[in-house]
This record gives structure tokens, sequence and C-alpha cells, in this order.
């Protein structure tokens, strides 16, 4: 065991999809020569719907998909939990909802309107409206528009529809604005503190026309991702006795905003745990524990050395979300984080930090100190999101040369060459729409290295069973009794 090093790299939203029309992946020429070079451990796995724990339908993402690999099992995800809960009608009888009802606080509820269910969905929020209704209380809507998890410009359409069927009524949103203000996870706090102005001081562009001032907005080529807030011209701000209630249940983008507000003294509910320090005066909707027995963890029981590296855009995939929620580092586990490029539009720059990343890789290899690296390669999918094809093609080729050159200096490392989800697989629909979300496409996995192990990777079919594999290789004892469904 103390011979045997791997390195694990994740290629964000990295899919496999035969049609080659808008597929930036197929890009990577020397990827998919390894791909063929070691076809005997070369796989499409599955990192979507059921697989992950997922409803049918709904596509993986970056958290879903880090945390199932590092938890080596499928995990109920939260927008199933959600959705069962909101159906069978129990959270209703939570502590967080009675407080709701016996309060005189105007509620503020907070989310990403949008259909995609990656950070939150709009079921809830129109959910969250009939039961308010319903219990006669105040409250205003902020909407974040997405752009992103579905197409760049469905909002429109969305709370149009919303609207003239009475799901949300016009004097009921406060606020409107892109998920680009309300959602930075990357500390780009100016952003943070335009969405803070808008929500509790009413400062954007004030209207009595949503519609027609997110049509302007698209008429200026600004679309959902990138709205400036929007401002109801009856709303008039928040009061410090307010509370606000944010529906969004994926932590990393909502950690910023909820900082902000808590800072301020505002008082807070949210659907799941965020980091401690929100959560000890936020009350939680859906309290859960760290995920136990992860490859992490049990990497760290059993005293070998690992590495997470990656860019602060996906940070918190290869430590947080990979440890299953843990935010504080095993034993024995380092973290190298790498800035990523401070920009309004990563299709200006679709290297990223890629090759700091790399190159944080070959230091790590030549140290000779950890027995597992695990790393990110966040610009396939940040790219991808863009829309634009000919920056991911170029982000995607960017990458594929940091990996032949990763391979060329393994030394003695082998390496595992997987994917979260799809995305950059499909840069246009069928009808030649943009298409910037991610698929269900199934993803890559590889493993390059000594084939006296082939017989390990054989069996993997989905994120959920290459934990496994890897304690296996390890010759860690009973991998299965640590890592059970």
């Amino acid at each position: 065991m103390k011979n045997k090093k791997l390195l694990l790299c994740i290629l964000d939203g990295f899919g496999i999809r035969n049609e080659t029309y808008g597929n930036a992946a197929i890009k990577a020429k020397f990827i998919h020569e390894l791909f063929n070079r070691y076809s005997n451990t070369y796989s499409q796995i599955q990192a979507s719907e059921e697989y992950v724990g997922l409803p049918k339908g709904q596509f993986g993402n970056s958290e879903v998909g880090h945390m199932t690999i590092g938890a080596g099992r499928v995990i109920k995800q939260k927008i199933d939990i959600i959705n069962d809960a909101v159906s069978s009608r129990s959270i209703e009888n939570s502590d967080v909802m009675i407080n709701i009802r016996n309060t005189s606080n105007t509620i503020h509820v907070m989310g990403i309107f949008s259909s995609g269910g990656v950070h939150g969905h709009m079921d809830h929020i129109i959910w969250a409206v009939n039961y308010l209704r319903r219990i006669d209380k105040k409250f205003w809507l902020h909407l974040f528009l997405d752009g992103r998890d579905v197409s760049y410009n469905s909002a429109i359409d969305d709370i149009s529809k919303a609207i003239n069927t009475c799901k949300i009524k016009p004097e009921e949103i406060a606020t409107i604005q892109g998920r680009f203000y309300a959602m930075d996870r990357d500390n780009n706090m100016d952003r943070t503190s335009i969405a803070y102005e808008a929500i509790t001081k009413a400062i954007g562009n004030s209207t009595n026309d949503f519609i027609s001032a997110i049509q302007n907005s698209y008429n200026e080529n600004i679309y959902d991702e990138q709205v400036k807030p929007i401002v109801n011209t009856l709303y008039k701000g928040s009061s410090q006795e307010d509370i606000f209630w944010m529906l969004n249940y994926r932590t990393d983008r909502i950690k910023q905003i909820l900082s902000i507000l808590q800072n301020n003294n505002y008082k807070i509910i949210n659907m799941v745990n965020v980091t401690n320090k929100i959560d000890s005066n936020a009350q939680i909707l859906f309290p859960e524990e760290p995920i136990k027995e992860t490859l992490g963890e049990i990497i760290s029981k059993n005293n070998l050395k690992q590495l997470r590296v990656a860019e602060t855009e996906k940070y918190a995939h290869v430590t947080y979300f990979f440890n299953g929620g843990r935010e504080e580092p095993f034993k024995g586990e380092d973290r190298t984080l790498i800035a990523s490029p401070k920009t309004t539009d990563y299709s200006t720059c679709p290297e990223m930090s890629c090759k700091q990343v790399k190159n944080a890789i070959l230091e790590a290899i030549q140290r000779d100190q950890y027995d597992i690296i695990i790393a990110n390669f966040a610009n396939p999918d940040m790219v991808g999101h863009t829309g634009m094809y000919d920056a991911t093609c170029d982000a995607i080729t960017s990458i594929d040369k940091c990996i032949e050159e990763i391979y060329n200096n393994l030394e003695d490392y082998s390496m595992i060459i997987t994917a979260d989800h799809g995305n950059c697989e499909q840069m246009y629909t069928e009808d030649g729409e943009i298409h910037k979300s991610h698929t269900c496409n199934p993803v890559p996995f590889v493993f390059v290295g000594d084939d006296a192990y082939d017989f390990i990777w054989r069996d993997i079919k989905t994120l959920a069973d290459i934990a496994t594999a890897i304690l296996k290789y390890f010759d860690l004892q009973n991998p299965t009794t640590c890592l059970e469904s």
C-alpha cells in the first residue's frame, strides 16, 4: 500500500455525447486518446437522476456529483427531501413553520425562480407563497433569475406564467435580479452588496411592470443571469424586525448574501445548514448531519495523506461537498486554493486558472508526500455556462494540455480522470439555440496506470462506485462496510 499513489482528476462539467454538433468536449484530443489507450478501464458512467439521488429527469450538478463521489453511495438529495415534505405537508408541522405562523413580522422570501433544480426550485417559492397567503402573513418576494441551469432567457416566460395564473401577484414581488449579483460565491462582494442594497433598501430600477423591465434588459442584451436589480415601486425596503427566508437549498451560492444579512442583524430562516456561523443565528427547516465514513474520512483514519486542489469557483466542491458537508479538513488533509480570475464573463478568459491548478498538482507529485491528490478543473463547466461555444472549446483545449503535461510527469502516481456531470459536450439545442445548462449525459471514467489493477475499475457504473474502488486500490479492509448504501 505504501507504494500506491493516486491522482483523482475531476473535469467539472465534462460529459460524453456521441453527436459532434455543439460538442466542445471532443476538443480534448489527448484525453480521448487516453480513453482509447486505457480502454480496459474506460467507461461511461452515470452522474444524474436517481444514480446520484435526484429525481427522474434531473441533471447532476457539482455539489451532488462531488458529494456522491466522496460518499461512495447514493445520498438522497435536498430537492427530493423538500419535495416529499411539501407534498406530504409534514413541513408545516416543523417548529420553524410554527414560528412563522406565530410571528407578526414581515417575511421576505428569497430564492432562485427557476425550474433548473440545482440551487433551488421555483415550485418551492410558489408553495411558500400559497402557504403564507393561507396563514395570512405579510410577505415580499425577492426572485433571483437563473439563465445558467435553464435557458438564458426563460425567466420572462416563467414569471409571466406565474403572474397570469395568480401563482404570484405583482404586488407580492419586491425585487427581481440575476443570480450574478445575489448568488456570487467567489468573494465578489461588490456584486453581493448590490443585491443586498436592492433587497433591504429598495435600491434599483424602480418599476410597477416587471415583465417590461425584464424585456428592456433583454433589449440591451442583458439576460437572466445578469439582470440588474429591479425594484417594485411599492417596496420601500425592509425593517430591522423583518425575517428573511432563503429557499435555495444549495449552500455555496447563498453564503455571501446570508452573511451580509446576518452581519446587519437580520433574522434568517434557511432550508438547510449553511455554515456553522450562519447556522448558529438562523432557523433551519431541514437540519442535517455531515455524511459519515466518506472517502476522505476513511483515507484519514488509515493515516494516509491527501491533498485537495481547486480554484475558488470549485473549491467547496473538492472540500466541503466531497467530505459530505464537513467544513474542517480531516487529519492528514491539506488544501491548495487557487484564485479564479476576477471577471464578469469567463468566456473572456477560458483557461481560467487551470494552469495554476496543473502546476499545484505537479508540485505535489514532485514532493511525493501525498497518497492521494484530489483535484478539480473548473473551466469546462464555468465556461460552458457562458453559452459561448468557441470559448468553451478553448477551455477544453487548455485542460487537455494540462492533463497531457500531468500524464507525462506522473512519476509514481496512477491517475483517474472523471467528471461530476455533463455540460460542455452540449452547447446547442437540437434547434440551434444556445444551451448553457448541465445535461443528463454520462461522464467518463478511466484509470491510467498499472494494468495489474484493471480488475478493480471494471464494474464502475456510476459516480457512487468510485470511492469503493479507490479503497480497494489502496488495500483498505472491508471498504464495502465503510461505504454502505
